[in-house]
């Protein structure tokens, strides 16, 4: 990923531009078809994400929890069972 792109982010404003680098040195981005889970409650997480465009729902025992939108962010309780679907 282009660590501009990184750069425009809210939640990576605080790093300075080579921590920018890094980051963007192990992200990737990817387009996800509307509908597709990428997230499932009790799967090992090992993914972190951010919402560029689009909406993600967050599910917790089957119901919808709360949506989350452009520049939010799901996964950072890496290395735990997952504790929502989105």
């Amino acid at each position: 990923m282009d660590a501009k792109r990184i750069e425009q982010m809210p939640l990576f404003a605080d790093l300075d531009k080579r921590e920018r680098a890094r980051v963007a040195q192990h992200a990737d981005e990817i387009d996800v078809p509307e509908g597709r889970r990428l997230a499932r409650e009790g799967d090992l997480a090992y993914e972190f994400f951010v919402i560029r465009e689009g909406t993600a729902d967050v599910d917790v025992g089957g119901e919808t929890r709360n949506k989350l939108g452009p520049d939010d962010f799901f996964g950072e309780i890496g290395y735990s069972r997952r504790s929502a679907s989105a």
